[in-house]
């Protein structure tokens, strides 16, 4: 972060006093076949603090050693294509399969982190906003999945290379990673999934007369019901 033209030095958004914990409401449309195709995702994530943090040293509006709160709060689209690839293994008799993609994954954030005082000097709070935009960032996208029966395990993963579409605020490389586990229920015509995920967001930009450098990484477990029509 810099304000004013004066140098700040990096802080964790922990020492922010962002919490660990988090509330998100997810959703994904699919076409395709289960592996190959097109997945439309729909994320709302905000993660809000637990307790206080301390600000070690200036952070844009912020005062060294004031208790601060703050909030994370982030829109996500992605729209993802899978191409199958040649490589791949299936026996009808043992019902073990295995299969490879590739293909390219668009995704546009609006993403925010507030931090504000709590009990600042002077009986002023100060509090400083960053606002990253993500218009279109195209990342390729790998996809490996295998499995046995109703039980079948997938991964994907995507990268940018420093590419971007339109205005964006991200900078340098960032990826997203997904594990997820699937257990098809075929009465029910019902799968259950469950998983982890992890990307970060690689971010310059401005705010009034701050200029600021982020590199946030975001994770956590995921847990839901997927059904066909």
């Amino acid at each position: 972060m810099q304000h004013n033209n004066v140098a700040q030095a990096a802080q964790t958004a922990q020492d922010l006093g962002t919490g660990t914990r988090d509330e998100e409401l997810a959703g994904r449309l699919s076409y395709g076949d289960g592996f190959s195709g097109f997945d439309l995702d729909y994320l709302v994530l905000s993660i809000e603090s637990t307790e206080p943090g301390q600000a070690k040293q200036g952070w844009g509006t912020i005062r060294p050693g004031e208790a601060v709160n703050s909030s994370i709060d982030m829109d996500e689209v992605r729209l993802r294509y899978i191409a199958i690839l040649p490589w791949g293994y299936g026996d009808e008799d043992s019902e073990i399969w295995f299969k490879t993609g590739a293909g390219l994954q668009l995704t546009h954030r609006e993403f925010n982190f507030t931090v504000t005082e709590t009990n600042g000097t002077g009986g002023t709070n100060n509090s400083q906003k960053i606002e990253i935009k993500d218009d279109l960032s195209p990342m390729l996208a790998v996809r490996l999945a295998g499995g046995r029966g109703p039980l079948d395990m997938q991964i994907d993963y995507a990268v940018n290379g420093d590419w971007g579409l339109g205005t964006g605020d991200l900078n340098n490389w960032f990826f997203d990673f997904a594990v997820q586990t699937n257990y098809y229920l075929e009465a029910q015509d019902l799968t259950l999934f469950g998983g982890y995920r992890r990307f970060d967001i690689r971010a310059k930009g401005s705010e009034g007369s701050a200029q600021y450098r982020t590199d946030f990484t975001l994770d956590g477990l995921f847990f839901g019901f997927r059904f066909l029509f």
